[in-house]
């Protein structure tokens, strides 16, 4: 850092989120060689870094975020007036948020799980029962109520 080499701010970020044991682990990796005088700091930051969920994300309560053991954490960093707080248990996360979808699903709701392309597949009375429901071959409508945004699809009357 002396010889002017200083990470961007989003490395900076990065590697002021990580635990002092986490970066002197990396840094021990990361460290310049003999006639070096950078230091790559995109692959420090990429070794420290974590995915983080927002708190804005979750739909669940405290008490599922305990029973998963989901605890959320303070970004130093984010603008004052924002909530910042987020968790790097992505696991409990979505373990919290499927529990907390399958709960509240409307009256003959379903969730469809997706592939890893994002595509889902109707269960197999799903396709007649829009049919007899008169809104015919299921098209475009279908499409975009399937194809909506998250990990599962929520698709009511399905």
């Amino acid at each position: 850092m002396a010889l002017g080499s200083m990470p961007n701010e989003e490395q900076l970020r990065t590697i002021a989120a990580a635990t002092r044991e986490e970066q002197a682990q990396v840094w021990k990796k990361h460290t310049p060689k003999k006639g070096q005088t950078d230091v790559a700091w995109y692959e420090v930051a990429r070794a420290l870094a974590k995915r983080r969920m927002p708190f804005a994300a979750a739909k669940f309560g405290d008490d599922l975020a305990k029973a998963y053991g989901v605890e959320w954490e303070d970004d130093l960093f984010a603008p004052t007036g924002e909530d910042s707080r987020y968790t790097t248990n992505v696991e409990g996360f979505f373990g919290a948020q499927q529990e907390w979808l399958q709960t509240n699903l409307p009256e003959r709701g379903t969730l469809l799980p997706v592939d890893e392309y994002g595509s889902c597949q109707l269960p197999k009375k799903g396709r007649t029962r829009l049919r007899q429901a008169g809104q015919g071959r299921p098209g475009r409508a279908l499409h975009r109520r399937a194809h909506g945004r998250g990990s599962d699809r929520r698709l009511s009357g399905a």
